[in-house]
């Protein structure tokens, strides 16, 4: 976790200067409070990423580190990133954005190289390397169990990563999406997880199309079910969060953003979306607003 704590102390200051990791976190964490990121950000952030393209060789001994599946011994599955390879850092995992320490690569990798690739989706969709990248990439997930769902160990974790992902870069793929996300909504309670996979799972449903995120949020706020109550949106929008640690600092307000986020997506919510997540002066802790009709704007 060296890396996520340097990160937190780092990603409040201007891009140059920072890791592609760092940029990551900073650039999301600008995109979910709804701020507008100046052209200027927005080329170094694109030159960055496309300047610090894994070499093959580093692909290549990545993949021979984690076993990766070899096509010659004919498995055909990618299960890897070919572009973006997570930095040596002692031996850690890379922590997601939603503040899960995976245990698995398969998470680790994948989370950092989709997150990169979902940026320069948006930054740089027209750009012929990006182009080239999401296309290889979009082809690569097609033979994993994760891209076509799986509920197994972090392969759950990393079918959110995957959705999010082509909400953003193939937003037309409606048929792929919705099998991920009957396939998450199946088995998200099957075990005890940690909370960041329900906020990220919050966080690509506040970005996907309405037309397949409506029924998700919906039954997570107005219309919960037995599973979903102990997640409700409408007791988290509520709720507030401490803001003593640095981790605290950047852990509450992204939880604070995605349930205004993603509630304010439905129509009797809308006016949500102005509202801005605030520190109370009398309990010092981050509330998401003393405004909020639960049963409608």
């Amino acid at each position: 976790m060296k890396a996520y704590h340097r990160m937190l102390t780092r990603i409040w200051g201007e891009y140059r200067g920072l890791s592609l990791y760092e940029i990551v976190f900073k650039a999301n964490f600008a995109l979910l409070k709804g701020e507008i990121i100046p052209d200027d950000d927005k080329r170094c952030i694109v030159n960055r990423f496309l300047e610090e393209i894994s070499s093959e060789e580093t692909v290549k001994r990545f993949h021979k580190g984690v076993n990766a599946p070899l096509a010659e011994n004919g498995d055909l599955r990618e299960m890897y990133p070919l572009f973006f390879i997570t930095p040596y850092d002692e031996g850690r995992k890379y922590v997601t954005l939603s503040t899960i320490t995976p245990k698995t690569h398969i998470l680790s990798a994948n989370a950092y190289e989709l997150e990169i690739l979902r940026l320069l989706a948006i930054f740089a969709r027209d750009n012929g390397k990006v182009k080239q990248m999401l296309e290889r990439t979009k082809k690569r997930l097609k033979t994993t169990c994760f891209g076509n769902f799986c509920e197994m160990g972090e392969c759950f974790e990393t079918s959110i990563i995957v959705l999010r992902f082509l909400g953003t870069a193939y937003p037309d793929e409606i048929e792929w999406m919705q099998k991920l996300i009957n396939g998450i909504r199946t088995h998200l309670f099957d075990k005890k997880r940690h909370s960041g996979v329900v906020f990220y799972y919050w966080l690509a449903l506040s970005e996907l199309s309405y037309q397949i995120s409506q029924p998700e949020i919906e039954r997570f706020s107005v219309k919960c079910d037995e599973q979903t109550k102990q997640y409700s949106l409408l007791n988290m929008v509520q709720k507030s969060f401490v803001m003593n640690s640095d981790h605290d600092k950047y852990a509450s307000p992204f939880g604070a953003y995605v349930i205004r986020n993603c509630l304010s997506r439905l129509s009797e919510f809308s006016y949500m979306k102005s509202i801005e997540p605030y520190i109370s002066e009398n309990d010092g802790r981050l509330h998401i607003s003393n405004q909020i009709n639960i049963t409608g704007g």
